[in-house]
């Protein structure tokens, strides 16, 4: 019988493939070990003893061993199946149960096998913190898919401007060198070079304008607008162009709609309390009024008629860099008002005020709101800001295009010069560590850009475990500080019937209930200060460079407590005053607070420490973000000479490259 004839079933075709395959297997394992082990591998099985001859006659004989099995696959008629999984994605599964495989790292888990003191127990988590940081730098690195190419980002770029040659060139360096402590940085400087918006956020209660003054200012209808509560999510508004709206759900990918569709994603009567879990709305528009870096957002309502989209609103605020707060022109400036400029300022934003339906005052009343509105402002958070009035009504247009070009465009353009001269700073120092790195690694002489001493691996450790740790803490935190409804209204019971009978309750009872909200955002605020002090201390000798001179991160634009819903949840009539004793005007008022506000309250109070935890978490990814990028300045200096010649020839001149760039770049 010849091969080409054999004769067999599909379970014997299948015990052969396996046979084969499995041979194969082994083959390519064995091969393996005649090499020298992966750089920097640890734990490996077999010792490269095969001399160069040796090696060149087994691999070989392994040729042809493969070509056999090869015509036997044939002869058996088994189809040899192509690959299926990516090695890519098999990398990122294998980190990821890595990552799972650490949590046995943990001094909980060793505690199962003897006792653990606190001190061992402390540096464990450490050694488990810095093995994690590289970890998750990977894997952010394999999630990030084709935007985790710096190379082909920075193609995309305009290759006109310097700092983009010179990233290109950092780039190359970088990789070339295998200096990937200093990816994340350099990740960070290209973020900035790629979407460096100007971000203006339209701010204010419900019904204040701000949908109707941004359809104007951009010249279209598509953003919904009503006397009722619209906006249900932030919607970003960019150029594009054609007109087209890109809404990210939280479980399911991206979609790109006509903006006719735009209400279905991103108003409250289609999609109420934001069920349909959209987690950004991009609207692009063809408009020369977003040429540039601007961006503008259209955010949900505030005040005593919000819906659930004011959450968002609140904790959208610390990500602007002007704020564009609109007060109606027949109503006086509230407390909320106040909050969302104090917040805005605190943030690090602009904050311009806007005097929306300005049409509906006369001239000289018009003035005298003008007047009021910056003088209770500035008496609140200590400093004049600029009040403008504005209108979209047919013939008091002419207001709001003087608004634009008065205020909003000038800022724009000197924005975009800071943040562009400030960027080219960044991309300085960070060419200066990359040369520092460089200098050390070569064993070049002490350089004027001053390569510094090696870190503190022990204080990097303490560090990136407190900020895992921190993370672990924002939960209980929040379970800690955060009271019952029925204790808090039980305090505000007590001072509302100390109160006098001129004050209104529902106002005292709402400035209670923002010092309770501050007290918990406090707590949260002070705790994500020592976890960045703390932090801090582990970089002393990062500090003293000149291209690390910028300070980590503090926490700023915490979140802000909204007590309308509550309010709104039922009115409390005066009868309670009637009794003449304190304590039972206090018991009486307090039994009509818990039946009518309580369960309002509980559900408050948990939604706001789910911001506060939300708000927590995106300072800790900026911290640790930051922090890394700091950590991996020093530690790519850290390395040791110790590279070939040829190594060490080709990093003298990349660091000579570097060295007198300014030079070329002004040639």
């Amino acid at each position: 019988m010849t091969p080409s004839s054999l004769d067999l079933n599909d379970p014997q075709r299948n015990t052969l493939a396996a046979a084969f395959k499995y041979t194969d297997r082994l083959l390519s394992e064995a091969l393996a070990g005649l090499a020298p082990a992966a750089e920097g591998a640890i734990f490996t099985a077999t010792l490269a003893d095969a001399t160069p001859v040796q090696c060149k006659v087994i691999i070989d004989q392994a040729a042809r061993l493969r070509r056999a099995l090869r015509a036997a696959l044939d002869a058996c008629a088994i189809p040899v199946t192509p690959p299926r999984i990516s090695a890519l994605w098999n990398l990122r599964c294998t980190l990821t149960s890595i990552d799972i495989a650490l949590e046995d790292l943990g001094p909980d888990h060793l505690r199962g096998y003897g006792g653990v003191d606190e001190t061992t127990a402390a540096h464990v988590v450490e050694l488990r913190a810095q093995i994690r940081t590289v970890l998750t730098e990977l894997l952010a690195y394999l999630e990030s898919g084709l935007g985790g190419d710096l190379a082909a980002r920075l193609a995309r770029l305009d290759q006109t401007r310097d700092e983009v040659r010179l990233l290109r060139e950092l780039e190359r360096i970088v990789t070339a060198h295998g200096m990937v402590e200093l990816r994340t940085p350099l990740g960070r400087l290209l973020d900035r070079l790629e979407r460096n918006w100007w971000t203006v956020a339209f701010i204010g209660r419900v019904s204040s304008g701000k949908s109707s003054l941004l359809n104007f200012l951009l010249a279209t209808e598509v953003l919904p607008t009503g006397v009722t509560p619209i906006t249900a999510v932030p919607i970003r508004i960019v150029a594009g162009p054609t007109a087209a709206a890109v809404v990210h759900l939280a479980n399911e990918k991206p979609r790109r709609i006509p903006t006719a569709q735009l209400a279905e994603f991103a108003s409250e009567e289609h999609n109420p309390g934001n069920r349909r879990l959209v987690t950004d709305v991009q609207l692009e528009l063809p408009t020369d009024r977003l040429a540039g870096d601007i961006c503008l957002v259209d955010t949900p309502g505030l005040g005593s008629l919000a819906t659930a989209g004011a959450t968002q609103t609140l904790a959208f605020l610390p990500r602007c860099d002007l704020g564009v707060l609109l007060l109606d022109a027949t109503a006086a400036p509230g407390e909320e008002d106040v909050a969302v400029a104090r917040t805005l300022l605190e943030s690090g934003a602009d904050v311009l005020l806007v005097l929306s339906k300005a049409d509906l005052l006369t001239a000289a009343d018009r003035e005298k709101a003008l007047r009021y509105a910056q003088g209770q402002f500035a008496a609140a958070v200590g400093r004049a800001l600029p009040v403008a009035p504005v209108s979209v009504a047919p013939g008091h247009t002419g207001l709001a295009d003087q608004w634009f070009a008065a205020e909003l465009a000038p800022r724009q353009s000197r924005h975009h010069e800071l943040a562009t001269s400030g960027l080219r700073r960044k991309i300085g120092a960070l060419r200066d560590a990359v040369a520092a790195a460089l200098a050390a690694r070569a064993g070049l002489e002490p350089s004027p850009l001053r390569p510094g001493p090696a870190p503190d691996a022990v204080a990097l450790g303490a560090a990136r475990a407190a900020l895992e740790n921190s993370r672990r803490e924002l939960y209980d935190l929040a379970q800690r500080v955060t009271p019952a409804a029925a204790t808090v209204l039980a305090a505000a019971a007590g001072v509302l019937a100390r109160s006098p009978a001129g004050d209104e309750s529902t106002d005292a009872l709402a400035r209670e209930l923002n010092r309770t909200a501050a007290r918990i955002g406090a707590a949260f605020d002070l705790r994500l200060r020592e976890v960045r002090d703390g932090t801090a201390t582990a970089l002393p000798s990062l500090h003293g460079n000149d291209h690390e001179s910028t300070p980590l991160p503090s926490p700023s634009g915490r979140p802000l407590f909204d007590p309308a819903p509550v309010l709104a949840a039922g009115r409390l009539p005066g009868g309670w005053r009637r009794w003449p004793a304190a304590f039972l005007r206090r018991a009486a008022l307090r039994r009509q607070l818990r039946g009518r506000l309580g369960g309002a309250l509980d559900e408050a109070l948990r939604a706001y420490s789910r911001a506060l935890i939300r708000w927590s978490e995106r300072y800790l990814d900026e911290l640790t973000g930051q922090f890394n990028a700091h950590a991996g300045f020093a530690e790519a200096r850290s390395v040791a000479p110790g590279t070939t010649p040829a190594a060490s020839e080709a990093m003298r001149r990349d660091y000579e490259l570097l060295r007198g760039w300014d030079a070329r770049s002004a040639a």
